[in-house]
């Protein structure tokens, strides 16, 4: 790009601010081709003539020049102020700026802006205080982000028809690919489960990279599962690609990944659940272990078949069984990577059908890291 090219539509630019500001109209015409519109800050489009109100203060702040040819892109941050359709204003906006180059000289057939901040933000940008510059659709999108993970965190169907693109293509942290009739309905069977834990989101570290009417959105999304007295506490990396349609953004692809473990984290995670599980079985509470154990939970213990989760689910439901006592101890936990091994020594009270039984076992529990958080797939006991 020619240097002396951005200097002369930079030039152009603090002049045609000079002669809005003194309310010069032949000067300000000068700069406008006869076929000059602008689209303001509140999306309405008007044509030369149709400009009302006047300006005390109208200045162009680090303007970027790409010329192709004849024809130029000035884009700026610009600060303007002074009465509009009778009302006083000010404010701090984005503009672009097409220039043609009729009869020797830059024209401008095409001024669009966009407000960034307004009234008494600016006087502390005229004060020379000026704060971090928000983008609009930054906030906007991040604003939709919270307001989705909110509703999910109340597994509300609504929220995901709102948020998810008829098209999405969602790929999980397991690697399937699913659809939004898929989330949908995955949501509507966990509303239908009102005795299972529930897990609120939010999202940390949040970037958004917006490029037009298409955005970016990458963040750590940290799932807490409360159980009890207790919680877990789940890190995902999610990405996420937007598209705004009129005026509506909308998720059309998404990517979850599990962030990496912390073993300390995992292990204190794992120690919390045991102590769960075990006041569970004090309490007889079944709702608690069935949010424990996976849905292809296999238990091993003596004297009994090998059973299935239906099957031991059963039993804790009956009531048949009361624990008296249910304590471990010699706990070593073990972490390797999606799955983790929990082993040590079980000494419970238990009384069934009107006789106490004494269990001084060694165990040993398989958990998987599920989209439900850590679950026990294996449990064997001797």
């Amino acid at each position: 790009m020619s240097s002396s090219v951005e200097a002369e539509l930079a030039a152009v630019a603090a002049e045609w601010d000079r002669a809005m500001v003194e309310n010069d109209a032949e000067r300000i015409g000068h700069y406008m081709a006869d076929d000059w519109t602008i689209i303001g800050a509140d999306g309405k489009g008007r044509r030369q003539g149709h400009f009302p109100g006047a300006r005390d203060v109208m200045e162009t702040h680090d303007p970027k020049v790409r010329v192709y040819g004849d024809t130029a892109v000035l884009t700026a941050r610009g600060v303007s102020g002074g009465t509009y359709d009778g009302q006083p204003f000010r404010e701090l906006e984005r503009s672009s700026c097409v220039f043609v180059r009729q009869a020797g000289r830059w024209r401008c057939v095409l001024t669009h802006l966009s407000r960034i901040l307004s009234c008494t933000l600016v006087a502390l940008v005229l004060s020379g205080s000026t704060p971090a510059e928000p983008a609009p659709d930054t906030a906007e999108l991040i604003a939709l982000l919270n307001e989705f993970l909110a509703g999910a965190s109340r597994d509300d169907v609504a929220t995901h028809e709102r948020f998810w693109a008829e098209e999405l293509i969602y790929t999980g942290s397991g690697g399937k690919r699913i659809g939004k009739v898929d989330i949908l309905r995955d949501v509507r069977e966990a509303t239908a489960k009102p005795g299972e834990p529930k897990t609120t989101y939010i999202a940390e570290d949040v970037r958004i990279q917006p490029y037009g009417d298409t955005a970016v959105v990458a963040f750590r999304l940290v799932g807490t599962t409360e159980h009890g007295a207790s919680a877990e506490v789940t890190r995902y990396l999610n990405t996420g690609t937007f598209v705004r349609r009129d005026g509506r953004w909308q998720a059309v692809a998404w990517q979850a990944t599990r962030a990496a473990l912390d073993v300390a984290q995992v292990t204190a995670q794992l120690l919390g659940l045991e102590k769960i599980w075990n006041e569970a079985h004090v309490r007889g509470d079944a709702d608690a272990l069935d949010g424990l154990w996976a849905d292809d939970l296999v238990v091993t213990v003596p004297g009994m078949p090998r059973m299935t989760k239906p099957e031991v689910l059963a039993v804790a439901r009956s009531g048949r069984m009361r624990f008296l006592r249910y304590d471990t101890s010699d706990l070593r936990v073990q972490v390797h990577g999606e799955a983790a091994i929990v082993n040590g020594r079980l000494v419970r009270s238990r009384e069934r059908d009107g006789q106490i039984v004494e269990d001084d076992w060694q165990f040993s529990k398989v958990y998987v890291r599920t989209t439900s958080g850590w679950q026990v797939v294996g449990y064997h006991a001797s």
